[in-house]
């Protein structure tokens, strides 16, 4: 049995490797992961922002500043950076779940759906977490989105859901 993650003792970990190495981004961006876990929002967004000035194209980084951005309250934001990592890796699946966050919170559900559909045939674990997520609660009403997040205990669908096979009311 595995035991809950100590986010402190890697941020502690990245941060010491980063000190070590500057030219090592995996440490920058796993401080920013654990700054994230941490509920330091800002401080991870100022970070993946530092580094995303050198490194634009970095998906994951993308994804984490989504993230971020989700947390600080800006789905514009959020949707932009998420967008841009799906853009550069679209079987990112995380990315795609973002997205699907960031476009439920803008109002937009037919294209959120559409995102979810497509993060939970990467990933089905991400169909227990949709379950619960405050991003996704004002999908609730639409029954493509009841269909997706009961499918939770249940193995993924061989194809992703078409966009117009995502409408709801």
């Amino acid at each position: 049995m595995t035991g809950a993650v100590d986010w402190l003792a890697r941020l502690r970990v990245a941060t010491q490797d980063a000190a070590d190495d500057p030219r090592d981004r995996h440490a920058e961006l796993r401080r920013a992961q654990a700054l994230l876990a941490l509920g330091r929002h800002r401080l991870a967004l100022l970070a993946l922002a530092d580094y995303l000035r050198r490194v634009p194209d970095d998906s994951r980084a993308l994804d984490l500043l989504a993230a971020a951005e989700l947390y600080l309250g800006d789905p514009v934001a959020a949707a932009a950076a998420a967008a841009r990592a799906v853009v550069l890796d679209p079987d990112y699946g995380p990315a795609r779940y973002n997205l699907a966050c960031a476009l439920a919170r803008l109002g937009r559900p037919d294209e959120a759906i559409a995102a979810l559909a497509a993060a939970m045939a990467m990933d089905a674990d991400l169909r227990a977490i949709a379950r619960v997520d405050a991003d996704l609660v004002v999908l609730a009403a639409y029954p493509r989105f009841q269909a997706l997040i009961a499918l939770a205990d249940h193995p993924a669908p061989t194809e992703p859901v078409r966009e117009d096979e995502a409408a709801g009311p």
